[in-house]
């Protein structure tokens, strides 16, 4: 009998138990309805969920927080080490580089440019001695890669407005100077002309030129001056940036084209070392100092070579940008198309392995496809360099050269005509000084671009 009124309670026990579990029988209140509100159990609005370790309320319900995410807005993000939240996305704090969850393409981006030893490129920009302030290339790789154009060209002006503003107030007084000697000698010799028997207005006419001669001399001297500056640093610029650059491109799969590119980038860099500094700079010197001594006779005697000079120098130019730009084009109609052959042929062999070869040839052009983004924004990069480098002087010749057609312009109605000849051909040598140095820039900016362009065939070809 002991033994059956044990049983009884017990099995009245587990019978209560059971009903409570399936909901017949109440537990708890909460609000319209009743749940049970065991240990690790929370109330939220008008339920229960589960807090167990690990996880946080979210709003109206939980969301999984694990060691290393962050919460972000109404859900969570993975906080990784260097990386912060910024409204409901998240950034690398040390790459600029958006994640997009777990995206492999995202993380094989970080992990080629930080591979790229860019420590070069940075000294030289650092010590470029560029007016106004300076520019990290790895921050403007950042702001190309995710899309900020905008923000990279307000950092190219603010290094270079402040030189724009002094340059234009400079040439503007050089100018000045200029129509006022002119002026003060048309005014001494049409005096002399009145009152003497005109030895008076030949020796004015020979100070005014004398004067306007020397102040032309200094102006275009300082003008060559400053090409040879600028032509120097693009070519440094190169020096610098040729092993990144091509290194990139090897990214992409284009190691054929990276090898061959690169030895005929380092050879077009020495060949223009030598055409543009040694030989075009010098003649155009050469046709400006002839031209302005030649007027200074009564019949021209050096027009004919001072033509010759000119058109040395715009044929040379020319050419050497016929030559450099044709040799890449013949390169980007072969080796690219190599590379293309060989990175095909290896992806659908990897995709013939049974199990694993459709997701490694996916990967593989991920991967491609993200050196292909790293290589064409270090290209883009490096032509916006060459653009802030050579805007200045650039344009501090070529306000040069407009100058001088407005000084002639001005006082051809009451100067000599041998003195506007002079002006005149001082803004031809300034307008050839802007050739050679456009030349330059354009012949590496244009190299550049063909090379981008030319080595996107292994990533197309798949």
């Amino acid at each position: 009998m002991r033994t059956m009124g044990l049983r009884r309670p017990g099995r009245r026990a587990l019978f209560l138990l059971f009903l409570l579990l399936s909901g017949i029988l109440p537990a708890g209140k909460a609000q319209a309805g009743f749940r049970e509100a065991e240990p690790g159990w929370e109330t939220v609005g008008t339920d229960f969920r589960e807090a167990e370790s690990g996880w946080e309320a979210v709003g109206k319900g939980f969301r999984e927080a694990e060691p290393g995410w962050e919460a972000v807005g109404t859900g969570f993000r993975e906080a990784e080490p260097g990386w912060e939240t910024e409204e409901t996305e998240v950034w690398d704090e040390e790459v600029g580089w958006e994640a997009a969850g777990d995206d492999p393409a995202w993380q094989e981006g970080r992990a080629l440019l930080d591979s790229l030893d860019l420590s070069g490129i940075e000294t030289f920009l650092a010590a470029s001695g560029a007016e106004g302030e300076p520019i990290s290339f790895r921050l403007l790789l950042e702001e190309l890669v995710s899309g900020d154009y905008e923000t990279a060209l307000l950092a190219c002006l603010r290094s270079v407005k402040d030189s724009l503003f002094a340059e234009a107030g400079e040439n503007g007084r050089r100018m000045a100077q200029i129509i006022l000697l002119g002026l003060a000698g048309a005014l001494f010799t049409g005096f002399a002309g009145v009152f003497s028997s005109g030895q008076g207005a030949q020796a004015g006419f020979y100070v005014t030129y004398l004067l306007i001669f020397t102040l032309l001399a200094s102006c275009f001297l300082s003008g060559a001056q400053t090409a040879a500056e600028v032509i120097g640093r693009v070519l440094d610029w190169m020096r610098a940036l040729i092993p990144a650059f091509f290194l990139a491109v090897s990214f992409s799969g284009g190691n054929v084209a990276s090898a061959a590119g690169c030895s005929w980038t380092l050879f077009s860099v020495s060949l223009s070392q030598w055409a543009f500094l040694s030989l075009f700079l010098p003649l155009v010197r050469v046709y400006v100092l002839i031209s302005l001594a030649g007027h200074l006779l009564p019949e021209e005697r050096f027009s004919r070579l001072a033509e010759l000079l000119e058109q040395a120098v715009r044929w040379g130019l020319r050419a050497i940008l016929g030559a450099v730009l044709g040799f890449h084009m013949l390169q980007g109609m072969i080796a690219p198309y190599a590379d293309a052959l060989k990175n095909t042929s290896l992806r659908r062999a990897v995709g013939l392995i049974p199990g694993i070869g459709e997701g490694a040839s996916a990967i593989s052009q991920i991967v491609m496809g993200t050196g292909v983004l790293l290589k064409n924004a270090v290209g883009a990069g490096a032509v916006i360099v060459l653009a802030v480098l050579s805007a200045i002087p650039l344009l501090k010749l070529f306000l040069l050269y407009l100058g001088c057609q407005a000084c002639a312009a001005v006082l051809q109605p009451v100067c000599d005509r041998r003195l506007i000849a002079c002006l005149g051909a001082a803004g031809t040598g300034f307008r050839l000084l802007v050739s050679v140095t456009g030349a330059a820039v354009l012949l590496f900016s244009l190299s550049l671009a063909v090379v981008c362009l030319s080595t996107n065939a292994p990533y197309f070809s798949g």
